[in-house]
C-alpha cells in the first residue's frame, strides 16, 4: 500500500513537471523570444524525450508507456521498504512455495478420503440392499 502511495507521489510529481514546462514554453513562446528561437528548443525538448524513452527500453527491456512504469516504481518501493523493515525477502518465497506444496498435499489427501468414503458409501448401500431383499423373500 506504502509502495503505491509512493508510485502515486512520483507520478503527480511527474504530471506537475510537465505542467511547468508547458507553462515555461508557453511564456517564452508568447511573450518572451517567440517561434523562431523556441521551435528549435522545443523539437530538442521533445527529441530528448524520446531519446530517454529509448534508453528505459534498453535499461528495462519493456515499452514506455505509464503502466511499466508504475509497475517499475512500485517494485521499487516496495523492495526499498522491504529492506528497511527487515523482511527477508528469500525465507517469505521459500514459506510461499512451502505453503503451495502443504496446500497440494492436503488436496491430495482430502480426494483420498472422499474417494475412500465414496467406497465405503456404496458398499454401505449395497449392503442394505441385500439386507432388505432378504427380508422380503
Amino acid at each position: 500500500m506504502e509502495a503505491q502511495r509512493g508510485a502515486r507521489r512520483m507520478a503527480l510529481g511527474g504530471f506537475g513537471m510537465l505542467v511547468v514546462y508547458w507553462a515555461a514554453v508557453a511564456r517564452l513562446t508568447f511573450w518572451d523570444y517567440g517561434w523562431d528561437v523556441m521551435e528549435p528548443i522545443t523539437y530538442l525538448s521533445g527529441l530528448s524525450s524520446v531519446v530517454c524513452g529509448y534508453l528505459w527500453f534498453l535499461y528495462q527491456g519493456r515499452e514506455v508507456s505509464y503502466s511499466s512504469v508504475l509497475h517499475r516504481s512500485v517494485s521499487a518501493r516496495r523492495q526499498a521498504l522491504y529492506k528497511t523493515k527487515g523482511l527477508d525477502i528469500d525465507r517469505w518465497e521459500d514459506l510461499v512455495h512451502e505453503r503451495k506444496a502443504l496446500l497440494r498435499e492436503i488436496g491430495r489427501i482430502k480426494e483420498d478420503y472422499d474417494h475412500g468414503k465414496s467406497q465405503q458409501e456404496k458398499e454401505t448401500e449395497k449392503e442394505s440392499r441385500d439386507s432388505e431383499g432378504e427380508d422380503s423373500v
